[in-house]
């Protein structure tokens, strides 16, 4: 969405990708994005008009203004994901700067009918790609595809697979690592998907902090780009929450929440703890 097609595929640099054209690993720039929207965030700030000029100037210079620090790590998340995979012998291409964009932003911030336009473009552009099997990598992207695209568009006959469900029998070590898992809103409210928690729990001790389940607690990061103040009070309350379950590590499965709670070096994605329980 931010035109940054060569600088959104650099994380696959050097790797592999072996598989059939027809199942591709769909990142919809969720990690990659992480490190602009921090600095677009900052730019907008508390102002929330601007005319075409103002916002094109911006979003030109958001490819020079990237937080690297955020990048690098979201390139290892990205990484690791892929290891994860390719441990699990999963056969998947990856379309790198032809990579299109779910376009969920439109829906979230209520433009139903430009998501319908856009999404039906969507469908089209995989259709004709010869894509049969989407594997994702976040819940935004994961609860849009299954449950939106069907609505708003036609031809939409796609395998969408969490790349979890991939590798949840790798056979990862068992460690005495604490932990506790932040939920995502998506995927306990949603979704219903709960393959994060139970994988947590069979390889490691996990800690729950008091809100859980249905009744988690949001990180903010979905206002972040609108209400950046109230986006930090509120992930700052959940964070502080997490830490007093005195678990050593904490847990994210979405790119949104990851940013918006690491705060330090114990918030980790799954991807980057199981890597290392292969």
């Amino acid at each position: 969405p931010l035109g940054l097609k060569d600088q959104l595929a650099e994380w696959s640099k050097g790797l592999k990708f072996e598989g059939a054209r027809d199942t591709i690993l769909f990142t919809d720039h969720s990690y990659q994005l992480l490190a602009y929207y921090k600095k677009l965030s900052e730019k907008i700030g508390k102002k929330t008009v601007f005319n075409s000029k103002e916002l094109q100037g911006i979003i030109q210079n958001l490819s020079k203004e990237f937080d690297r620090k955020i990048k690098e790590r979201a390139d290892r998340i990205l990484k690791s994901i892929f290891k994860l995979l390719e441990n699990a012998n999963i056969k998947f291409s990856y379309l790198g700067k032809e990579e299109p964009y779910s376009g969920i932003l439109l829906l979230e911030y209520g433009h139903a009918d430009e998501f319908k336009k856009y999404a039906q473009e969507f469908v089209d552009y995989l259709n004709n790609k010869g894509v049969k099997t989407l594997i994702v990598i976040d819940p935004h992207t994961y609860d849009v595809l299954l449950n939106k695209y069907s609505v708003y568009t036609k031809g939409f006959n796609f395998k969408v697979i969490y790349y979890l469900d991939l590798i949840k029998n790798l056979g990862f070590k068992k460690t005495d690592t604490t932990v506790t898992y932040h939920e995502p809103c998506y995927f306990t409210r949603h979704l219903e998907y709960s393959l994060p928690l139970q994988m947590l729990s069979n390889t490691s001790k996990l800690i729950m902090p008091l809100h859980k389940g249905k009744n988690t607690y949001c990180c903010g990061g979905p206002i972040s780009l609108l209400y950046p103040e109230a986006s930090d009070n509120i992930a700052q309350r959940r964070l502080e929450e997490l830490k007093r379950t005195k678990a050593e590590t904490i847990i994210t499965v979405c790119p949104l929440c990851y940013l918006n709670l690491s705060k330090d070096e114990t918030v980790k994605d799954i991807s980057e703890y199981l890597v290392k329980l292969i």
